[in-house]
């Protein structure tokens, strides 16, 4: 009875995972478990890393007289260019494109992708992690969700594809080259969260953030980027950093002007410290600790695998402020703006910074721990 109830039940199948489906066999497998989710709309996760197969042949099996809402896909980076090629009949329904590419040396820097409006009308959300792109096209007007942080781009590419997105909301991406120092305004109305990677040498923060108009911005992460900025109050008003609420540096450069950074972004309330190069703005700890920068905070997230000495510093920052920004509700109970700190760490915690955090919960703090392996 069970057995039966579950074959009738067409929402147990309308999300599939095949992991290397070899033949026409296999695929007639899975076919038929397709079949089982009547009209719904599906997701299919497929990997076709190794296989060999011709993609554009198991596509078209797979999603005969189905509506693929959602692809996630593993292939070779040779195999790429045959998403440009399915019938607009199995693309036209695709909304959300996840794309891992692997490539040999004799493809990481050449991966080309077309995937035109005419063949994906609702294709909103697109993903894909690569080495290298040399080429890319997408319906990048109606696009939503934009991540491309493990693809590094040539910035030529990024100008290209940015005024276009005037409907994104979150936007990842990892850029590589000389950052530009003239470029025309990049109006992006809608965006919420924005990643921006600087990789072989780091980019200046101004040069990045200066033609972008962001008056939605809600959520900035920087990796790689020079924080030295000679314009910062024509970068924060055109992007509206002062209403920005999550903050994450990884591996910036020129860490002496955070302090400078934070004194135009008064409602943050999570800052995360992942990967910290170099001294932490002393200046910057100092207001922290006495709430004068970030009134707001409520979440610090901070890695002692990379630096234990700036991992250290912060955790007092917490410390100190987590005694001094307390208030009394009317019932007189003490109150702390400071939830929760999460470390990540790569081995055992040294016993005294154990009990350092053991003593933040007795104050009302989460504290979470996590392993990096």
């Amino acid at each position: 009875m069970w057995r039966q109830v579950a074959l009738d039940t067409p929402q147990l199948w309308n999300d599939i995972t095949l992991i290397e489906p070899r033949d026409s066999a296999a695929l007639r497998i899975a076919q038929r478990l397709l079949s089982r989710a009547g009209g719904l709309p599906i997701s299919l996760t497929i990997d076709w890393s190794t296989s060999g197969v011709d993609v554009n042949k198991g596509f078209e099996e797979l999603m005969n007289h189905h509506l693929f809402e959602s692809l996630d896909i593993n292939l070779q980076s040779q195999h790429l260019p045959q998403l440009s090629q399915l019938p607009q009949n199995l693309a036209s329904n695709v909304k959300k494109l996840n794309a891992i590419v692997y490539s040999d040396n004799a493809h990481s820097n050449d991966t080309h992708l077309s995937l035109p409006s005419e063949h994906f009308p609702q294709l909103e959300s697109f993903r894909m992690h690569a080495v290298v792109i040399a080429h890319l096209v997408l319906p990048w007007t109606q696009h939503r969700h934009l991540d491309l942080a493990s693809t590094m781009l040539p910035w030529e590419l990024c100008l290209g594809i940015l005024p276009q997105c005037t409907s994104v909301e979150e936007c990842f991406l990892s850029l590589y080259g000389r950052s530009p120092h003239l470029v025309s305004d990049i109006s992006l109305p809608l965006l919420q969260r924005l990643s921006l990677t600087s990789v072989r040498g780091a980019a200046s923060f101004c040069n990045i953030m200066q033609p972008l108009i962001t008056p939605q911005l809600t959520t900035l992460g920087l990796r790689g980027v020079a924080l030295g900025c000679s314009n910062y109050n024509s970068v924060v008003q055109r992007n509206n950093l002062g209403q920005l609420q999550v903050l994450r540096l990884a591996s910036v450069s020129d860490s002496s002007n955070i302090h400078r950074f934070l004194c135009n972004t008064p409602s943050l309330h999570t800052i995360q410290l992942p990967y910290l190069r170099g001294d932490f703005d002393p200046k910057a700890l100092e207001r922290l600790s006495d709430g004068q920068l970030a009134p707001l905070l409520q979440t610090v997230e901070i890695n002692s695998s990379t630096n234990n000495d700036v991992a250290g510093e912060i955790l007092t920052m917490v410390e100190v402020r987590v005694k001094t920004t307390g208030s009394k509700t009317q019932d007189g109970e003490k109150t702390y703006p400071m939830k929760r700190i999460k470390l990540s760490k790569a081995s055992s915690l040294q016993p005294h910074i154990r009990k350092r955090l053991d003593a933040l919960e007795t104050y009302g703090v989460d504290v979470y721990i996590m392993t990096i392996h």
